[in-house]
């Protein structure tokens, strides 16, 4: 007969399956099962987890994929911008949207006039020589 322990270990390793246990411990294991009621609870518990892998064992990963690289892919860590959208950085980019197109926008500020200091109109002469006459400042620089 095998010890408790050494059965939790084929239980934990193979699974709840005898067939998947090794043969020259099957018998001791299966009757330390029958003695034991806490390696039963533990030989339950296997058997949910082995139905629970066989069931997504059995699922279709589509027409023309390997069924190993989309098991590696899974097994793969989340990039840290997926834990970040899942961790909900997500919503609070959204949010932060929402706020950004839903601000309203502050009305224009009117431009400020120049006045020349006279109330008389601007004739094309008048034009010509504020544009082109240089201010004292200009002048230092020439």
């Amino acid at each position: 007969m095998t010890n408790p322990a050494r059965a939790r270990e084929i239980l934990d390793s193979y699974g709840a399956d005898s067939a998947r246990w090794p043969g020259e411990e099957r018998e001791a294991v299966i009757a330390a099962l029958r003695s034991n009621p806490a390696l039963r609870t533990q030989q339950a518990e296997a058997a949910e987890l082995d139905a629970m892998l066989g069931e997504w064992a059995r699922r279709d990963v589509g027409a023309g994929v390997d069924a190993g690289a989309a098991a590696a892919r899974v097994l793969q860590p989340a990039r840290p911008w997926r834990r970040w959208a899942a961790g909900g950085g997500g919503l609070a980019a959204a949010l932060a949207a929402v706020l950004l197109i839903g601000t309203p926008t502050p009305a224009p500020v009117p431009v400020a006039t120049v006045s020349t200091g006279t109330a008389a109109p601007l004739t094309a002469a008048g034009a010509f020589s504020t544009l082109f006459t240089t201010t004292p400042d200009e002048e230092d620089v020439l």
